[in-house]
């Protein structure tokens, strides 16, 4: 996956769309989606937006990206952004979100491969100090829910300055789509 393409569409769809629907967060899981065809020894079928539902134990819940090996297992993938300038307002919502469909999930007994990617959209207008001490606050989150909660088997999180300069802060997209590859692999 070709984080420098992604990042300057990104950027575009933002100045343009805006954070409609996620829109600007498409780009993310055709790309995804396209590493995991190309990488994956097996069938796999891919589900995006609407058609990629997962019934948990109380939610029929809309993943961004779901691939299903030729034995029908799940691997499913939720894309989140936040903008510095929105951090203190929207934060708890997406720890909460995030918390929420992977304990549904998880509560059915099914087995189910989950990952999470997060972008953290940097802002000039906020200062660098702020951005660091939010990076670090999303950066702690993401961390824990994978290795301390163990809710999601994967999660990554992105930087994204206002030009569409990304950076991988914590986990990258290579190894998540190896650790995907593997566990779609592994349920043949």
């Amino acid at each position: 996956m070709n984080l420098n393409t992604a990042g300057s569409h990104y950027a575009l769809s933002r100045s343009t769309v805006g954070k409609k629907a996620d829109k600007h967060l498409d780009v993310f899981s055709s790309e995804l989606q396209e590493s995991l065809q190309k990488n994956s020894p097996t069938p796999v079928t891919f589900y995006k937006n609407r058609k990629a539902t997962h019934q948990g134990a109380l939610l029929n819940k809309c993943w961004d990206l779901i691939a299903v090996s030729d034995g029908g297992n799940k691997a499913a993938t939720e894309f989140k952004s936040i903008t510095a300038s929105s951090f203190g307002k929207h934060y708890s919502s997406r720890v909460e979100e995030c918390l929420g469909v992977a304990l549904d999930a998880r509560t059915t007994g099914d087995p189910i491969w989950l990952g999470y990617i997060f972008f953290y959209e940097t802002s000039a207008g906020v200062g660098q100090e702020k951005n660091n001490k939010q990076i670090q606050k999303a950066t702690n989150f993401i961390e824990s829910i994978t290795k301390r909660h163990k809710m999601y088997n994967y999660s990554i999180l992105i930087t994204i300055d206002e030009e569409g300069n990304m950076r991988e802060v914590y986990g990258s997209i290579s190894d998540y789509i190896k650790n995907k590859k593997q566990y779609l692999e592994k349920m043949k």
